[in-house]
């Protein structure tokens, strides 16, 4: 997605003088604190969009359609605006379209927000077994998990699950040939497992500081992959549902991204550009086809706040 050419927070009717988020509320002014006014604005409304009944309905009406998304529309293939957009998938039974798949709008607080359907393919970015940290993925940042029980696990590093055979116990090679063990593995549908370093390992310095993390993303936020290809630079666009943090791991919460990466750079840490602040873990790419175009495309994260939760755990520097 060309963010570029998105007008960004400019196209959202400002925050109202009695902000209506319920439940939501403290958790948003505590983020808004670290938050620039455009990020507040779109945080606020993605925040109201995930919270209106209207909204909740619309995944099960599409054929192949399994999540929403919040956030920015794609200027050149949807509409230059910010609403709804139904995640469905490209098969048999929800054909690829050469046009976009609009739907009624959602009315929030008087405000009507576009909604639409994307029809996208996912793609995992592993490498071939001779990249990086672990060897088809990578890394994003030293941690602890279940900090909260009797037997802490770790220090290890954390990386997207699908770039390890998922199973507890089992091994992955690492850049520099050392083995690494899977010592854990967040609930089955999040994208993240902690590794265990051997003690003769190079890259097996003690942990520094504490991570800070972010648990509310905002749609227009400047991030940036730490990945083996390089600093990638990007612009978060959508994340699914903010409000399913701690109590629904069934439904794991992605980061839409503007930019994709490279295959290889599964697992890297993706960090707030002006903050610091981690935000997901990177896990690939989407594309959504077009008649006669290659379409719309972008990257996938796994958000990271849903991680440390479910996983009870801190990332360190």
């Amino acid at each position: 997605m060309d963010f570029a050419k998105s007008l960004g927070p400019s196209v959202l009717p400002p925050i109202p003088p009695t902000p209506a988020l319920g439940e939501a509320s403290r958790e948003f002014s505590l983020e808004s604190e670290t938050l620039s006014s455009g990020e507040r604005t779109t945080l606020y409304w993605a925040l109201r969009l995930m919270q209106a009944p209207e909204s909740q309905a619309l995944a099960a009406r599409i054929p192949g359609g399994n999540r929403l998304a919040f956030g920015f529309l794609d200027p050149e293939f949807e509409q230059n605006n910010f609403g709804v957009i139904v995640l469905a998938a490209s098969g048999a039974e929800s054909p690829v379209r050469g046009e976009s798949e609009l739907l009624s709008p959602i009315v929030v607080d008087g405000h009507p927000f576009p909604a639409v359907v994307r029809r996208i393919v996912e793609q995992r970015q592993l490498a071939p077994p001779t990249v990086t940290f672990p060897k088809i993925g990578s890394s994003a940042a030293w941690a602890r998990s279940r900090i909260t029980s009797t037997a802490p696990i770790g220090p290890g590093v954390l990386t997207a699950k699908h770039v390890t055979t998922h199973w507890l116990g089992t091994v992955c090679t690492l850049s520099c040939g050392c083995v690494g063990t899977v010592d854990d593995v967040a609930p089955e549908c999040i994208d993240a497992a902690l590794v265990r370093l051997p003690a003769q390992c190079p890259h097996n310095p003690p942990p520094g500081a504490q991570w800070r993390k972010r648990r509310l993303v905002a749609p227009a936020a400047a991030v940036h992959l730490h990945a083996p290809s390089g600093i990638v630079r990007t612009t978060i666009t959508a994340t699914t549902n903010l409000l399913n943090l701690t109590t629904a791991p069934e439904l794991p919460i992605r980061v839409l991204l503007a930019n994709h990466g490279v295959p290889g750079d599964s697992g890297s840490l993706i960090e707030e550009t002006r903050t610091g602040l981690a935000v997901g873990l990177y896990m690939g790419k989407y594309t959504a086809p077009r008649a006669g175009s290659l379409g719309q495309t972008g990257g996938l994260a796994q958000h990271i706040g849903q991680v440390c939760e479910l996983m009870q755990m801190e990332l360190y520097k």
